[in-house]
C-alpha cells in the first residue's frame, strides 16, 4: 500500500465526519486527511491544490447530500469539471449515502463517481469498507501518469 496517502473527505455532517475519520483513521496506515464542510470550502481546497502540489488528495469521499444545498451529481460533475482544467485528471472520487437506491447509484456514476459506497452504522463495517477502498485504489490499480505523486 501507499506510503501516507492523502484523502478528502467533503461531508458537512459532525458525526459522519468523525466515523469516517476514525473508520480511515484505522484502516489505512498512515492516512493524511483532509475534511471540507460546505462548497466554499471545497472551492478553497481546490484553489489551494493548484498553489502547493503536497496538498493533492490521492482520493476523494463525497458525501451524496453535499451540504450548501448541492447535490451530489452536481458536486461530483463540479470536481470533475476542475480536473479536466487542471494538471490533476485522476483523482478518484467515491461517492457516499446512506442511500441503497440503484438510481441514486447510476446518477452518480453517470456525473463521474468512480466508486459508490454506502454508509455503514455498524463502524466495524465502515473500516472493513475503506480499507476495500483504499487497498484497491492504493495497491490493486494502476492510476494514470498525471496522478498525484505518490511519496
Amino acid at each position: 500500500m501507499c506510503l501516507n496517502p492523502r484523502i478528502l473527505l467533503i461531508e458537512d455532517n459532525p458525526d459522519d465526519v468523525v466515523s469516517l475519520c476514525l473508520a480511515l483513521e484505522e484502516s489505512v496506515p498512515n492516512v493524511r486527511l483532509a475534511v471540507v464542510n460546505d462548497q466554499s470550502g471545497l472551492v478553497n481546497y481546490l484553489r489551494h491544490i493548484e498553489q502547493d502540489n503536497h496538498q493533492v488528495p490521492w482520493l476523494i469521499f463525497l458525501d451524496m447530500d453535499f451540504p450548501d444545498s448541492v447535490d451530489g451529481s452536481r458536486a461530483i460533475s463540479q470536481l470533475q469539471s476542475y480536473f479536466l482544467t487542471s494538471s490533476r485528471r485522476s483523482i478518484p472520487v467515491i461517492a457516499m449515502s446512506s442511500s441503497t437506491s440503484l438510481a441514486d447509484v447510476r446518477e452518480l456514476q453517470k456525473a463521474g463517481a468512480n466508486a459508490y459506497l454506502i454508509k455503514s452504522d455498524n463502524f466495524q463495517q465502515l473500516v472493513d469498507d475503506c480499507r476495500n477502498i483504499a487497498r484497491h485504489w492504493f495497491k490493486t490499480v494502476l492510476l494514470p501518469p498525471d496522478s498525484p505523486d505518490y511519496n
